[in-house]
């Protein structure tokens, strides 16, 4: 009897033997070592079709909404489609889409109003699946009108309505999952994300890249750009400093470069976001480039953990009634911010509200950091099928287009940003400060008449000072200028140009040659156009 009790009591021992945290520690280490040692490591394709939180998605794609909203609301405000698709008798077409012309009477006006309805379809996630496909024709068809217009802003609108159109970013916060999809859930694959995140990402990047080796590391673009600014307070007088001016280009370059890491690095996020914020404020104040600062500031949340707004409002609920003072005051401050950058418009404020949030968020979690769950990670890996195969080729191909494309003008023994050869689709950004003037003579050989024509007759003001600085561009006008002088080709008029400009300050000297008939001349644009004048002075 004493032999059995003991044994018991043993056994109860046994059972209740206290554990220190260090030790549960090591066995979950090991247990996690033995599950991946007995688990085959699953491949990029099962990466890639992982089931992720959609509402960081979801947010992404009424942040876009919202913005496009505004922007077709600003080409009503200030008359943009009158006087960019209306007025003018002739339009620069992108090369292989000259079929593509602006519709006649009030069809544009229509169109815009069609665009700013598709725009809350996408806030609002209504009718997700058609709206998306419609918009993203609609604004790539307004895109396509005007090579004079081109702005990279609109560029990355283009290619993000394009993939929208594929990721399924109506799973939550949206009218659809509430009408008809109530039995979808909220997870969506993890390529829907990637693929987002890495279409913001390359500008980026490339942006940064393209600053390399240029004029920008001597500053010669901002002290034009920033001359204007000088009479500033405070920060005034370094725009006329070349320390200043340095400190500002290989600030933009490295923030260029890293930022998308550093908003990746959870332990770096919220100085990361903090700084973008900073900076695409600057950039809307002090270059007034559109939508395209206040869209970036929110695609930044992109890089987040996917459940990130879930997290911030539970972080925030968390807190102290003081600290959640202080978060709404950040947030409000926010707002201010951007109403003294850009004055009072409804959008922008709203993103420097939602900016303010998000910051007061990071930075509670940076100082304050939640202890961390001591479950191990739970990941489903779906068998990889022949459709997930598909989809990933296709993911590939996307990425080798968006990355090679960038690199082009380095084929192209030129200065790209004096011949232009190469330089749109490659995110060169605020790289070039250009002056230059063109004038058109149709000249006749035989007789070796040249008579002056005035481009301000068909071309309007903004028109006339975009193509006077590309060569491309004067080109195309040429070729129209000869098909109204010479339709039939019998006159044996050529179009030759005087064209001169300066590039980021430099002298001014001669674009293209004068002896060159630029209504016959062949181009190329993979290779060195011999009818540009090389720069005297790279």
């Amino acid at each position: 009897m004493i032999s059995s009790t003991h044994l018991e009591l043993r056994e109860i021992k046994i059972c209740f033997e206290f554990r220190a945290p260090s030790e549960t520690m090591t066995d979950l280490n090991r247990a996690s070592r033995q599950q991946t040692s007995q688990t085959p490591k699953p491949s990029i394709i099962a990466h890639l079709f992982t089931d992720l939180d959609g509402t960081s998605l979801a947010v992404f794609r009424i942040a876009f909404g919202l913005i496009m909203h505004w922007e077709v609301w600003r080409y009503f405000l200030n008359d943009w489609i009158r006087e960019y698709y209306i007025w003018p008798a002739f339009n620069f077409p992108y090369p292989f889409f000259e079929w593509v012309t602006p519709w006649a009477g009030s069809g544009m006006f229509l169109h815009f109003a069609v665009l700013g309805i598709l725009s809350l379809f996408i806030t609002t996630g209504l009718f997700y699946r058609i709206s998306a496909p419609l918009f993203f024709v609609g604004i790539t068809y307004v895109f396509l009108l005007e090579e004079s217009h081109y702005l990279n802003h609109m560029y990355l609108v283009c290619l993000l309505s394009f993939l929208l159109i594929f990721v399924p970013a109506n799973r939550c916060l949206s009218l659809d999952k509430i009408i008809i999809g109530k039995g979808w859930g909220t997870k969506i694959p993890a390529w829907s994300l990637y693929l987002i995140g890495s279409q913001i990402a390359i500008p980026y990047f490339f942006g940064g890249v393209a600053k390399i080796g240029t004029d920008w590391l001597l500053a010669r673009p901002l002290a034009i750009g920033l001359a204007g600014f000088a009479d500033l307070p405070l920060v005034g007088p370094m725009f006329e400093q070349t320390w200043g001016l340095l400190f500002i280009a290989y600030s933009g370059l490295l923030l260029d470069l890293f930022i998308v890491p550093l908003l990746l690095w959870p332990r770096s996020r919220s100085i990361a976001f903090s700084l973008i914020t900073g900076f695409h404020l600057l950039n809307a104040f002090w270059f007034q480039i559109g939508i395209f600062p206040w869209f970036m500031m929110l695609a930044g949340t992109i890089f987040f953990s996917p459940d990130w707004p879930q997290k911030m409002l539970m972080r925030i609920k968390s807190v102290s009634r003081l600290g959640q003072w202080g978060v709404g005051i950040t947030g409000l401050l926010g707002g201010l911010i951007a109403w003294a950058a850009i004055g009072l418009s409804l959008v922008p404020i709203l993103v420097g509200i939602l900016s303010g949030l998000v910051i007061s968020w990071l930075a509670i979690d940076a100082l304050w950091p939640e202890e961390k769950s001591l479950s191990l990670p739970n990941k489903t890996f779906y068998t990889i099928t022949k459709s997930h195969k598909v989809t990933s080729i296709l993911l590939a191909l996307w990425m080798i287009f968006q990355v090679t494309i960038p690199l082009r003008h380095y084929l192209i023994p030129s200065v790209v940003h004096w011949t232009e050869e190469g330089h749109r689709f490659a995110w060169h950004m605020k790289l070039r400060a250009k002056e230059a003037k063109v004038r058109f003579f149709a000249y006749k050989p035989k007789t070796g008449e040249a008579k002056s024509i005035n481009p301000l007759f068909t071309l309007t003001a903004r028109q006339y000072q975009k193509m006077s600085s590309r060569p491309d561009m004067i080109r195309q006008f040429s070729r129209y200028l000869k098909l109204n002088l010479d339709p039939t080709g019998t006159e044996g008029i050529e179009i030759r140009v005087d064209a001169v400009a300066s590039l980021n300050g430099r002298p001014e000297q001669r674009l293209i040659d004068p002896k060159v008939d630029l209504a016959s001349v062949k181009t190329s644009k993979l290779a060195k156009n011999f009818w540009i004048i090389p720069l005297n002075n790279p």
